[in-house]
């Protein structure tokens, strides 16, 4: 992020998408399987897998510490729900749907090469 930061125009904004790492059905899979949702990193450096998914509160610290200030930031549903039980629990709570949508700018306070 800061790399990018670095090349983003002077009114550029940055919009990054990315899996929400605490969606309902991953937490519900820990809770009631004990078991981990994410897959293990594979040994093919070609095709590693997932490395990591991430929270709304570490995108928004990411942001941060790279010299980006948010300017808009939501939680949406991405993918169509696998059934009618996971479309409701998505809604219950934004934080329970599948997608973190962060867009982000240079932070006013910063010079463009810091």
């Amino acid at each position: 992020m800061a790399f990018l930061r670095l090349m983003l125009a002077e009114k550029g904004i940055i919009l990054v998408t990315t899996p929400n790492a605490v969606t309902i059905m991953k937490r519900l899979i820990l809770l009631l399987k004990g078991k981990n949702p994410f897959e293990r990193m594979r040994m093919f450096s070609e095709n590693p897998g997932h490395y990591r998914e991430y929270t709304m509160q570490e995108m928004m610290d990411i942001g941060n510490r790279s010299g980006l200030e948010v300017m808009h930031k939501e939680f949406v549903n991405m993918y169509k729900a696998a059934s009618i039980t996971q479309s409701f629990l998505k809604r219950l709570h934004p934080s329970f749907r599948d997608t973190i949508v962060v867009a982000y700018q240079r932070r006013k306070d910063m010079h463009p090469s810091d």
